[in-house]
């Protein structure tokens, strides 16, 4: 199994192919997904799509619809492939919503990083623990990369 985040196009169609060639299944995940990028992926061969949200944790999409809004509309899209929903499942509440709205699986991230078996530090896990919804941390960068805005609620501030 292997996971192609980006954007359809040429040179990934072409690697699609050489996986399917090998029996290798398909993750696709775009950071922005679209119907449009959903059905390229479908079409060159991808087995499972991921629905990532705005409110997905490491990286966020530039489109501001959160998971809940775009796990139905790629779903409506992709035809005849799962669909996994990525972006704010932390807990068992969400998960289930994710399977309401169709998704078929999820893709979660850091609710793992509170593992045992996560080397994050527990000072940082116990603060992510301790944190809820509006304590959002949101960074934005210009187009050179550098970061324009750090919001940190002051609660968590260490």
């Amino acid at each position: 199994m292997v996971t192609f985040v980006g954007e359809p196009n040429k040179s990934m169609i072409r690697m699609f192919g050489q996986f399917k060639e090998r029996g290798i299944k398909i993750v696709y995940r775009s950071l922005n997904p679209t119907p449009e990028n959903t059905r390229a992926a479908e079409e060159a061969g991808a087995d499972i799509i991921v629905a990532t949200g705005f409110d997905e944790g490491g990286t966020l999409p530039s489109m501001t619809l959160e998971t809940f809004s775009i796990v139905p509309l790629i779903k409506d899209t992709a035809k005849n492939v799962p669909v996994m929903a990525a972006g704010g499942i932390a807990d068992r509440r969400a998960f289930n919503a994710a399977f309401a709205l169709g998704a078929e699986g999820v893709y979660c991230g850091t609710a793992f990083l509170m593992c045992e078996e996560s080397r994050m530090a527990s000072n940082v896990k116990q603060t992510l623990l301790s944190a809820n919804a509006r304590d959002d941390t949101r960074h934005s960068h210009d187009s050179a990369g550098h970061a324009t805005e750090i919001r940190i609620p002051e609660h968590l501030r260490g």
